[in-house]
């Protein structure tokens, strides 16, 4: 059960690591894109009109307000799952207090039940001795 637990608790640990990697990939990608259109945007401009650019400026504005929103929607994406993976880490953290509180337990009621054990086989040997010495004394 507790290898089911860290099995689990890794495999989470591995998908969380792999959302988060893409989701770096993603951001890496946007900004080289936005540089990118930023940068081909800049060559535009110096060969338009004013009133063009304008309107240049204007289309760059909501490239970057949709890239804004993006980024905004990436990072409650990023906020979630990790609100999501303390969520799974505090559930392992009591799985395995749990199990480490029920093998205590059967620790303890195996020192118990041999301590029993040990008991009786005194109790026998005491049996024993007593038998003898009454089959001795009837001799």
């Amino acid at each position: 059960r507790l290898l089911d637990t860290i099995s689990s608790r890794e495999a989470a640990n591995a998908d969380l690591a792999s959302a988060l990697k893409k989701s770096d990939e993603a951001r890496r990608s946007k900004e080289l894109a936005v540089a990118s259109l930023e940068t081909e945007n800049a060559k535009l401009l110096d060969t338009i009109s004013c009133q063009e650019r304008e309107a240049a400026n204007a289309d760059l504005a909501s490239a970057l307000k949709k890239s804004d929103e993006a980024r905004r929607s990436k990072e409650k994406a990023v906020a979630s799952l990790e609100t999501e993976n303390a969520k799974l880490l505090d559930t392992i953290s009591c799985q395995e207090k749990s199990i480490a509180e029920a093998a205590d337990d059967k620790i303890a009621a195996a020192q118990k039940a041999t301590n029993e054990v040990e008991s009786a086989k005194k109790a026998v040997a005491n049996l024993e001795a007593e038998n003898r010495r009454l089959l001795d004394t009837i001799s």
